[in-house]
């Protein structure tokens, strides 16, 4: 009776020790916990997976650590945090509600609204897909400035757009969160109605 004590003593004792320690948990939400995921999900899914920087600082903040291990020649790529609007990037769309762009016709650069987002100040001050705008916080809108405007603009508690018509917009800066849908209809006469999603 006490040698098979001894036996199953020692065999909980062998098993007990040889055991391997446990990684520690990394507390969900926190930044080595994110830094660790998108670490994985870089090296599964990026582009340049094998040219990922290699760093051990997994405390850092998810966008500061994204940047510091993303391949130097790649200017594309960005993180976004949903429940930080930081890390989302300033637009046109998502700061003012609009977004623009410039070509070249017959009569020099224009500037034409592509798309105005449902809602948004712009929209409920009557700026419209179509529109041609000739200023910008009063400056004339032309291709060697244009760029510069708008980032200049993101820095600002408002943009000022004047329309080639004179109408003036002045759109505070916010975060705009853009509909994953936009609908339309398009026929009308009954009984049959189109839709455009």
């Amino acid at each position: 009776m006490w040698k098979s004590n001894r036996i199953v003593l020692t065999l909980f004792s062998v098993i007990l020790f040889s055991c391997e320690k446990e990684e520690s948990l990394k507390e969900p939400g926190s930044n080595e916990a994110i830094n660790h995921w998108t670490l994985d999900q870089m090296r599964q899914y990026y582009y340049w997976n094998t040219k990922i920087r290699t760093t051990n600082d997994y405390q850092q903040r998810p966008d500061l650590f994204f940047k510091s291990i993303l391949f130097q020649d790649d200017h594309y790529s960005m993180i976004m945090q949903t429940l930080n609007s930081d890390t989302y990037g300033n637009t046109l769309t998502n700061t003012f509600g609009f977004d623009m762009v410039q070509m070249q016709a017959a009569r020099g650069t224009i500037q034409v609204v592509t798309q105005v987002v449902p809602f948004s100040e712009a929209d409920l001050l009557g700026l419209k897909r179509g529109d041609t705008l000739s200023y910008m916080n009063n400056e004339l809108l032309d291709k060697s400035n244009m760029k510069a405007l708008i980032n200049k603009s993101f820095h600002l508690p408002a943009i000022n757009l004047k329309r080639i018509d004179g109408k003036i917009f002045i759109l505070p800066s916010s975060y705009i969160s853009q509909p994953v849908v936009y609908m339309s209809r398009i026929i009308s006469s009954s009984p049959t109605v189109g839709y455009i999603f």
